[in-house]
């Protein structure tokens, strides 16, 4: 009977053991996915400011073409309306009109 009780008591003080073995285990593992998320986050949140400029100023850029390419088509095209009304005028209202787009007295 005392050699039951004996190994019952050691089975149980090696239960007790590996209970405090895993639970410090845990803790550890805990404490290295909290370091490893902190690491992720980090990491994610310079790639994403990283894009968030870098596609800006890719806007920007594309923006600032656009506009040009707008502009230029627009004066050619009040140009060409230009043209076209001074066509259909008097000679009066055409010189008027010359004037004003070409700058002649």
């Amino acid at each position: 009977m005392e050699d039951l009780i004996k190994s019952i008591t050691e089975t149980e003080e090696k239960a007790a053991a590996i209970k405090n073995d895993a639970v410090v285990k845990a803790g550890e593992i805990i404490e290295e996915a909290r370091n490893r998320a902190a690491e992720i986050e980090a990491t994610s949140a310079e790639q994403c400011a990283k894009y968030l400029s870098d596609a800006l100023s890719a806007a920007r850029i594309q923006a600032d073409k656009d506009y040009g390419s707008y502009i230029q088509k627009s004066k050619a095209d009040a140009k060409l309306y230009a043209a076209d009304m001074k066509k259909h005028t008097d000679a009066t209202v055409g010189k008027i009109v010359g004037r004003i787009t070409d700058g002649n007295s």
